[in-house]
């Protein structure tokens, strides 16, 4: 008979290896979440490469399915700001295949939860679509075991070679497996851009600076030939006579100039308002 002591052993032993897994396992859930953390700090700050070595190395040490979806979400959104289209998709698909149910960060840019929502739609058809393969298979298998047997009972009469019976011949099975479902290809919808508008404010502004313009220089032209005429009189008279007539074409003259440079300076100031009301181009979005 061994002594108590060497009976209580095995447990004793098993006691301290348990002992001692515990502090490893809370030491590698707590290494994931601090490296889960810098990962998503770095993904705050713009730094995605160094993010992305953080989640690399938070996935090694998952221990769950929840782990491994958020890594794989933070991964897609990394790599959607990337411009790394595929493997995003990749990411998300890898979340949405272990949990349907995922969802992104509240903060989520609205081009990348329609991009998480179309693969969150695949990867239901593509569910949907196996449950039904075996479903099929169940019931073709089904069919051809009834015709089989129905083949037998119909054989065993002409075999044994005495019946007032007729013979029955096996119905056919009506039943058909459904042809799978095509995978739906890829139509880019494409928003055309605005087409360009002519200003109208600065265009009839500038077009009435010219028209002052024009007139202006006409009255001024007139004014300088009166004044020219004033100099080539012979009499004083009739040298004051000509400078009194140049006097109202050059007022007129000076107030169509600051016409003009009134309305094309409103031509202007209204030329860039109006340029930065225009809406911009609308970009070409692949919708899958």
């Amino acid at each position: 008979m061994r002594p108590p002591f060497f009976r209580a052993a095995p447990r004793l032993l098993l006691v301290s290896m348990l002992m001692m897994a515990v502090p490893r396992v809370a030491l590698a859930a707590n290494d994931f979440d601090r490296y889960f953390a810098s990962a998503v700090s770095l993904y705050e700050n713009l730094e995605y490469e160094r993010a992305l070595e953080q989640l690399a190395r938070a996935k090694k040490l998952a221990s769950g399915v929840s782990q491994d979806v958020a890594v794989a979400v933070q991964e897609g959104l990394i790599y959607a700001d990337l411009g790394k289209r595929e493997e995003s998709r990749a990411a998300f698909h890898t979340a949405l295949s272990l949990d349907l149910e995922a969802k992104l960060p509240p903060l989520a840019p609205p081009k990348v939860r329609r991009e998480f929502e179309a693969v969150r739609a695949r990867v239901q058809k593509d569910l949907a679509r196996r449950a039904k393969a075996p479903a099929a298979t169940g019931k073709t298998a089904t069919t051809e075991r009834g015709a089989a047997a129905s083949t037998a009972v119909g054989a065993s009469p002409s075999a044994a070679g005495t019946t007032d019976r007729p013979e029955r011949t096996p119905e056919r099975s009506s039943v058909t497996e459904p042809a799978p479902a095509l995978a739906q290809p890829f139509v880019p919808d494409v928003k055309a851009a605005p087409r360009s508008r002519v200003p109208v404010v600065p265009a009839v502004l500038l077009g009435a600076g010219v028209v002052a313009a024009g007139v202006g220089t006409y009255f001024g032209l007139s004014s300088r030939s009166d004044v020219h005429a004033s100099k080539e009189a012979a009499t004083m008279r009739t040298a004051d006579d000509h400078l009194k007539v140049a006097r109202g074409p050059a007022r007129t003259a000076n107030v169509l100039f600051a016409t003009a440079g009134v309305a094309a300076t409103a031509a202007v100031v209204t030329w860039l308002l109006s340029s930065r009301d225009e809406a911009p181009v609308s970009e070409v979005e692949v919708v899958p």
